[in-house]
């Protein structure tokens, strides 16, 4: 990609102009402002926030309250839509997609209609790239409905999924990182403090539904013991029915950009819950993401407990 700001076609009638920056990858829309990347598409920049490491965010009438692990509180904005004139978040232009374009990659899903309760699973950290893509984001999630970035059409009911992400490269450089998410389409989207993590290492995700509408999030470091973790509180919560693994690639154009031909990267212990007992299920592979998958990428199912990608 030359290393010039790349314009979006857009249909001009509907859309304002797009721009963006090829080695970043933010997208500028015309009088909206700048969208960066998370792992469930484009949201606003200023409605990406960044939260402490163990806080306890609960929704409230005006704005959310922020509890810190050391018991101080602090306030923190709704993102600001300006009834839908600055959306918080991008909305695919419609028409064909490129079989190669951004977004999620491999899949695999289940539902359960009564929501799940914990989802919970280990993930090995594969050895780094060669080359830097703009973004690799892998990661187990649930979600309030079942909607794949891009690839179907824009939900018109409220959207939620939370998600403990294992990203390559962190934002602080060329290693592994791990955050944990929860991302919406009205709402912005809240990660907790982004910690690095080594090729090797083994990571536990832990979604587990500690109230009605409430959720803990953590992601941890197995073989360091360092954890990146939030709690949050929100009436959209309430029902979490689909639950997902995949990989999730932004701006990959060489197969060096993915960890080295031949290898395996396997989520295995997953459990899922409701009412917080065990539950049987079984992974469909997704159909919606990217096809063929950049460099014949592929996830496979080898038991309810265990599903590896391969490069």
């Amino acid at each position: 990609v030359a290393a010039a700001v790349l314009v979006l076609a857009v249909t001009a009638t509907a859309y304002p102009a797009r721009s963006q920056d090829p080695k970043t990858g933010t997208v500028t829309v015309a009088g909206v402002g700048n969208y960066v990347r998370t792992p469930v598409g484009y949201v606003r920049e200023d409605c990406v926030r960044e939260v402490p490491n163990g806080v306890h965010i609960e929704e409230r009438d005006a704005d959310m309250l922020l509890t810190h692990a050391d018991g101080r509180q602090s306030t923190m904005p709704y993102c600001d839509t300006k009834n839908g004139a600055r959306p918080a978040f991008l909305e695919h232009v419609p028409g064909p997609l490129p079989p190669d374009y951004d977004g999620w990659e491999e899949y695999t899903s289940v539902e359960n209609s009564d929501g799940y309760d914990t989802f919970l699973g280990y993930f090995s950290v594969p050895d780094k790239p060669a080359a830097d893509p703009q973004v690799l984001y892998l990661f187990t999630g649930l979600q309030n409905i079942n909607w794949i970035p891009k690839a179907t059409p824009l939900p018109t009911t409220p959207f939620d999924i939370i998600q403990p992400v294992l990203q390559y490269p962190a934002s602080f450089g060329n290693e592994w990182s791990v955050k944990s998410w929860w991302v919406t389409l009205n709402g912005g989207a809240m990660f907790s403090t982004e910690l690095p993590v080594n090729s090797g290492d083994k990571i536990f995700g832990n979604m587990t539904r500690v109230g009605p509408d409430s959720w803990f999030i953590n992601t941890v470091d197995t073989t360091s013991g360092i954890s990146s973790s939030m709690t949050i509180k929100r009436s959209i919560l309430s029902s979490q029915p689909w639950a997902y693994v995949a990989l999730e690639v932004y701006d990959v154009e060489d197969c060096e950009q993915f960890p080295p031909k031949g290898t395996k990267m396997s989520y295995t212990d997953l459990v899922l819950e409701v009412g917080h007992k065990r539950q049987p299920f079984d992974w469909s592979i997704g159909t919606a993401g990217q096809s063929p998958p950049t460099c014949g990428s592929s996830i496979a199912i080898n038991s309810p407990s265990e599903v590896t990608i391969t490069w």
